[in-house]
């Protein structure tokens, strides 16, 4: 396992949580609770 490739799964998955953040904000500004405006991505490994 090379480093940037450890270094890319960590960026991603910390770019996933920013995502589900940012459609929980939206959801709770559109008066629905969790909604999720995508599918689930399956993870990459």
């Amino acid at each position: 396992m090379f480093p940037d490739i450890e270094y890319l799964a960590i960026k991603g998955h910390i770019e996933e949580l920013h995502r589900e953040a940012a459609d929980e904000r939206r959801a709770r500004q559109a008066g629905r609770s969790r909604h999720r405006w995508a599918p689930k991505r399956p993870k990459n490994t």
